[in-house]
């Protein structure tokens, strides 16, 4: 009775998550954002360094909870069970708490992958593992930039050191290899997106991949970070195109006011045909375009490799070649 009913509570301790609460707070759902992730991480990405450092914290203090406080925790109309050990209780509680996280159901099932939650619940077992814990997050992310190889690596890590240094605490193996294969589950995202070269990398902790600096629309112009700047770089392209087509309306109009030779006419019409094949005009914008072009009487062809001015109509009565 003991045991269902503290694990119940921190199952219900655990799935409240500080991204979720906070984000309803600022009004923002992280899970539509970035990873899609309710994690620190994703937090952190989307929503600035104290909005980041908020959750982490909040993660990490309910872990701490269910280990330390939950275990002995007196609760009116249930009473100890002496067939169950505080060690098997309080791994309980621990994993409930990581499971709540994970699965909370307020939100629909769809939390965090645990990580910071399992940082707090070691950090309370016993603070001397996480050493080899974070040594190793720290190192992979150094070289790989990979945040979700090194969460998978770092429960590696936790196995190892608990079968080093506890290698008689088989409770204490069992919940490890129980959590490690729990987070390498929540993280089988990252794995599929690792595989197919598409998964995002924290270049600024990375030591062996980090990109050059570039202006603005240079970046933009590669595809590079951050969109910002291919924003900037793409509008400034729209703009330029708009430029160039109110320019060539401007003279085709006045060419037919005043006289205009067959030269300039040309031109007028090379230039509009680039514009159509370049397609950076809309089609409405591209029809009225056609339309002042066949008011010049000038004849000709748009082909998809070759672009040739087959005939120029004469000119009209009172024009000066």
């Amino acid at each position: 009775m003991e045991l269902a009913v503290k694990s119940l509570f921190a199952y219900l301790l655990g799935t409240l998550l500080g991204s979720l609460i906070l984000g309803r707070l600022r009004g923002v759902d992280i899970r539509r954002m970035g990873s899609g992730n309710a994690g620190a991480t994703n937090a952190l990405r989307t929503q600035g360094k104290v909005f980041g450092a908020s959750v982490l914290i909040l993660d990490i203090g309910k872990g701490v909870l269910a280990v330390l406080w939950l275990p002995a925790l007196v609760l009116p109309g249930v009473s100890l069970d002496p067939d169950v050990t505080r060690q098997w209780l309080t791994l309980a509680c621990g994993f409930a708490v990581i499971l709540g996280h994970v699965y909370p159901v307020w939100f629909g099932f769809r939390g965090g992958k645990g990580v910071a939650t399992v940082v707090g619940v070691i950090g309370a077992l016993d603070p001397r593992l996480l050493v080899p814990v974070i040594l190793c997050w720290l190192c992979v992310v150094l070289l790989t930039g990979f945040v979700g190889l090194a969460s998978m690596l770092a429960g590696a890590a936790l196995v190892v050191a608990v079968y080093i240094s506890e290698p008689a605490n088989t409770p204490l193996m069992e919940f490890c290899i129980l959590v490690t294969a729990l987070v390498i589950y929540t993280h089988r995202g990252n794995i599929a997106r690792m595989a197919a070269g598409t998964e995002h990398r924290a270049r600024r902790l990375c030591c062996f991949d980090r990109e050059r600096p570039r202006s603005p629309f240079a970046a933009g112009a590669a595809g590079g970070r951050p969109a910002a700047f291919r924003r900037m770089a793409g509008a400034r392209a729209r703009r330029e195109s708009r430029g160039r087509l109110e320019r060539d309306r401007a003279t085709a109009h006045a060419g037919h006011r005043r006289r205009c030779s067959a030269a300039t006419r040309i031109r007028i019409a090379r230039g509009a045909v680039e514009l159509l094949e370049e397609g950076r005009i809309r089609s409405a914008v591209a029809s009225e375009r056609a339309a002042r072009l066949r008011s010049l009487d000038l004849k000709f062809d748009v082909d998809s490799t070759n672009t040739r001015l087959l005939a120029a109509a004469p000119p009209p009565v009172g024009y000066a070649m």
